[in-house]
């Protein structure tokens, strides 16, 4: 049926209804968006996305100073003035560092670059799923739009039937109960037509809200809702997802890192040094430990310490244990992860595959039959072939079949969709 058969059933439908509808209506330009055009607006604009790149660039500033030693300590003291803090016998100065074990900053650093690109990761997990967010409520609007055509002639093909009902009651072929019935459906398809309408505004303003726009703000979109070939089996895309997706690469850094730190918990066990280096400076020939016949009259000393863990029972003992149970609780959620995605694409794979068969089914042999139905009906009815309930029967079925063919493209869509962000990408 054309757009002018369409709209006019619409005018039927909706009689008087529409002058106060067109009172409401706000003259506006509509943003026109493909589907990467709006992913790209909603990346842009996405909170999530912009605090997660934040968190990246902040965890990248953490991790050189993990690889400096502390500043070092500087002290001076004035030591025994007889006359206030400004006349004494000597004053002393002196600098000292403490310093790890060696090798115990650089396992740290490690676990900072590792935290760093966890960070990044998430960041990037971010954008996917924001861009999967996108298209899933882009392809959702899609369908609820052309939900309104189906309706639109759905209520059309009524109109139709309404029109040979009148037309058999009125030469007294039918009773009055198929005038009713027609009708009544006929009042139905309004009130469908009336709730896709809705139901495609409000995915416009669920749009609206990923791209961090005005929830009234009107939207035009070019993209269509089409069938495209699957470039990759179900086990390539399985050994990606493996290879690719971001959790299962978060999971495995942070196994290295609990790694690391069981290292350094046992490293505790070796001891930290402190190193410092001091100069006594006399004012008198006399106050020097040399006396009188000292030739300088200063000192120097430089000294060595390191901590011995007595108290390993009850610190470092506990520490391994802890380190190790974190360990072993990042082994158990990568292998979580890791199942959970090979089970995610096996579903999602054969999802797509049915929605796929499904949707050509529906396309290339349902839809057009149950339309050439209709005609044959109309036929058949005026004729007093077929009954009316058959005839509602024969339309309820074409709309059915029209809504199962844009519901199973827009699943297929949908599970591809879900496989990109299993993949952390395009499925190339």
């Amino acid at each position: 049926m054309n757009k002018s058969m369409a709209g006019l059933v619409i005018l039927l439908i909706f009689g008087a209804s529409v002058d106060a509808l067109a009172e409401r209506v706000v003259v506006s330009t509509s943003t026109i968006l493909s589907v990467d055009q709006a992913v790209q607006v909603a990346i842009a604009a996405n909170a999530t996305v912009r605090s997660a790149e934040a968190q990246y660039r902040a965890a990248m500033h953490e991790v050189l100073p993990v690889y400096m030693p502390n500043d070092p300590e500087f002290s001076y003291s004035n030591n025994n003035s007889p006359n206030g803090l400004f006349h004494p016998s000597s004053n002393t100065r002196g600098i000292s560092e403490s310093v790890q074990f060696p090798g115990k900053g650089w396992l740290q650093g490690d676990q900072a670059r590792r935290s760093a690109e966890i960070a990044r990761l998430t960041y990037v997990a971010a954008i996917r799923d924001t861009r999967a967010q996108t298209k899933v409520a882009y392809y959702q609007d899609l369908l609820d739009k052309f939900s309104v055509e189906i309706a639109m002639e759905n209520a059309a093909s009524l109109t139709q039937v309404l029109e040979v009902a009148r037309s058999a009651y009125t030469a007294n072929q039918v009773t009055e109960s198929d005038l009713i019935s027609a009708q009544f459906s006929m009042s139905q398809a309004s009130q469908t037509v009336w709730a896709s309408q809705v139901a495609a505004s409000n995915d416009d303003a669920a749009l609206n809200q990923l791209m961090e726009r005005d929830p009234l703000a009107p939207l035009e979109l070019t993209s269509a809702m089409t069938l495209e070939p699957l470039p990759l089996t179900m086990d390539t895309i399985m050994k990606n997802a493996l290879a690719f997706r971001q959790e299962i690469l978060e999971a495995a850094l942070t196994e290295k890192n609990n790694k690391t730190a069981l290292k350094l918990a046992w490293m505790e066990l070796l001891p930290d040094f402190s190193l410092s280096y001091s100069q006594n400076r006399y004012a008198f020939d006399s106050s020097s430990p040399a006396g009188s016949l000292a030739v300088d009259s200063k000192d120097n000393t430089a000294s060595i310490g390191f901590n011995i863990p007595i108290f390993f029972w009850f610190h470092q003992k506990e520490d391994i244990r802890s380190a190790s149970a974190l360990l072993e609780s990042a082994r158990w959620n990568r292998d979580a992860v890791e199942i959970q995605t090979k089970t995610t694409v096996v579903q999602l794979y054969r999802t797509l595959d049915l929605a796929n068969q499904t949707t050509l089914l529906y396309q290339n042999f349902l839809v057009p039959l149950a339309e050439k139905n209709l005609q044959v009906g109309l036929i058949a009815y005026q004729s007093k072939k077929i009954d009316f309930t058959t005839l509602s029967t024969i339309v309820d079925n074409l709309y059915s079949a029209r809504l199962t063919y844009l519901t199973s493209m827009n699943q297929y869509l949908a599970a591809k969709v879900g496989l990109e962000q299993l993949m952390g990408g395009p499925l190339q």
